[in-house]
């Protein structure tokens, strides 16, 4: 039991370069674990050409423990509900925890156009569709698709956890 690291990105969506300050800046500091605050994440003004096309802000943070007493699907909660808010294509986060090991999640909006129909169910991608994204665990490319097979490891599932259940 200890420290736990969550990392990762949030690819905004083509042609919206400037869709994330106001609701990222609105999270303030969050007093309720596990926190998700403004500070968290990289807000860097830059425009092309310091990015191409599309704007990414990165996300880090530690945590005590949040792998345990159901600290990710409260983590996950309030993550979707910032994703709800912004125009993104898609988001992956890794956490990195001491003793159960590194689990990666992953997000692709379904607000642009939806190009998946029915592969998300193929072996490749295995990804769980629900009505604001698709959402898939294991170590993927920027599209979804599964880098290596998916095993039960990767599939975070401590006190119960069930992506879904959040």
């Amino acid at each position: 039991m200890g420290l736990s690291i969550l990392s990762g990105y949030i690819l905004g969506q083509y042609g919206e370069p400037d869709s994330f300050g106001a609701p990222i800046q609105a999270l303030g500091t969050d007093p309720q674990f596990p926190f998700l605050s403004t500070g968290m994440f990289n807000l860097e003004t830059l425009g092309p050409p310091q990015f191409y096309d599309q704007r990414v802000i990165s996300f880090a943070a530690t945590y005590k423990n949040i792998e345990y007493e159901g600290g990710v699907a409260m983590f996950l909660l309030k993550w979707e509900k910032l994703l709800r808010q912004l125009k993104f294509e898609t988001a992956q986060l890794e956490l990195q925890t001491e003793v159960m090991g590194t689990y990666r999640f992953y997000w692709r909006n379904r607000r642009h156009p939806d190009t998946f129909l029915e592969r998300h169910k193929e072996s490749d991608f295995q990804l769980i569709q629900t009505p604001d994204w698709y959402f898939g665990f294991g170590y993927r490319t920027r599209s979804g698709a599964l880098i290596i097979p998916l095993t039960e490891d990767q599939i975070f599932t401590a006190d119960g956890f069930a992506y879904g259940d959040t």
